[in-house]
């Protein structure tokens, strides 16, 4: 068996090991996380005309954050996991009996974890701020536009602040038997139209027709301002009422850089602005160190699994493992609320997160070192 160079047999072992839970737990946090977002986006692709392509696209805004959420903790799992199997199955004494050191073992699982650390560098510094704004874009236009449903008798749609009920539709789509038209204005005013017996005009799909309706009652009340109690209203008859039921909304989302997460890494170091929406220094700053603590953090993890698997009695129990998860898990979660300190201006980022993050790494450095200076953890050389 070799052993000569970092990258030896028994080093990709422990690569091997670390790295199938790593994988399993990566696609299942992504799982969990787009079931989640799922749930939360049912509502709004329901009533479009393509609900399966709406789903898709909005899943894929956010699985960049989402997988940069899941390389931390799958990284975390797979190390911690990987080392308790080598270490209950005596795997790690045979390696330490034929001559391998620690170094020698951990160098690709180092090597892997720096190839992780760059990718959340292009993840975190890029296409997470990128993709948090775009999917704010994404339900913004769906909102904007009309939003159909229909089982072929009935049809729904939702345009702005107008809202259309169209109440059995012939077979042929050409006919309906009640129309209910639902519109607010920005003077506390509402209008409600009830018509019967209308008809769709126009070629294609539902969302390019008109609706037109002979015969109406038209409501219209007038609401003081933020009360639910009517000032005034009346009724009037109509012989005729009649509009698409798509219209083209022109207004657009609000510029990108609103919110200090919008901001890439490029844009926080240089302060570019051209493009961008105002944002405090305080909180571009405080946003800038949180992501940079995020990475130097990624490198900590080699160091946080062994340090808590590993033990002279070299059987680590589930409460281990529970323990470095918890400190993971933990840690990575105190970040994102120290930061909101440092946002509000209430204590500087170096206090809230290098200071913490600088004591974390000294004492799980100085416990690697004991562990791994151990006799029993030494090599048989």
């Amino acid at each position: 068996m070799s052993k000569s160079g970092s990258f030896s047999i028994g080093s990709f072992y422990v690569l091997r090991a670390t790295f199938a839970p790593m994988r399993n737990t990566f696609l299942y946090v992504i799982l969990i996380l787009e079931i989640v977002r799922l749930k939360l986006v049912w509502n709004l692709a329901v009533h479009q005309p393509d609900p399966v392509i709406t789903i898709m696209k909005y899943l894929g805004q956010w699985l960049p954050f989402y997988v940069g959420m899941a390389l931390q903790i799958s990284l975390a799992v797979g190390l911690m996991f990987g080392l308790a199997k080598i270490i209950r199955s005596r795997e790690l004494d045979a390696f330490h009996a034929l001559g391998f050191s620690w170094l020698q073992l951990l160098t690709p699982v180092f090597t892997l974890t720096t190839l992780i650390m760059v990718l959340e560098l292009l993840i975190v510094g890029w296409l997470q701020p990128l993709a948090l704004y775009y999917s704010k874009v994404f339900v913004h236009d769906i909102e904007q536009s009309s939003a159909l449903m229909t089982d072929g008798r009935d049809l729904f749609t939702v345009d702005g602040d107008r809202t259309i009920l169209l109440d059995k539709i012939s077979r042929d789509g050409k006919l309906f038997s009640r129309v209910f038209i639902y519109q607010t204005y920005p003077d506390d005013k509402s209008v409600t139209t009830a018509g019967s017996d209308g008809k769709l005009v126009g070629a294609g799909d539902l969302s390019n027709q008109s609706y037109v309706v002979n015969s109406v009652d038209v409501m219209e009340v007038l609401y003081q301002h933020s009360s639910p109690i009517p000032k005034s209203y009346s009724v009037t008859r109509s012989y005729k009422v009649q509009g698409p039921l798509k219209e083209v909304n022109n207004h657009m989302f609000r510029p990108r850089g609103a919110s200090e997460y919008e901001w890439t890494l490029k844009e926080l170091i240089s302060n570019d602005s051209g493009l961008l929406a105002s944002v405090g220094a305080i909180q571009k700053n405080a946003e800038f160190n949180y992501r940079l603590a995020q990475l130097f953090f990624i490198l900590l993890l080699p160091f946080i699994a062994l340090v808590v698997i590993v033990e002279p009695q070299r059987n680590p129990g589930p409460l281990r493992f529970l323990v470095g998860l918890l400190i993971v898990l933990g840690f990575n979660q105190y970040l994102s609320m120290a930061t909101s300190f440092s946002r509000g201006n209430i204590l500087p980022p170096y206090l809230t997160l290098w200071l913490p993050l600088g004591a974390l790494a000294s004492i799980v450095l100085v416990q690697f070192w004991r562990k791994t200076s151990l006799p029993a953890f030494q090599t048989a050389r």
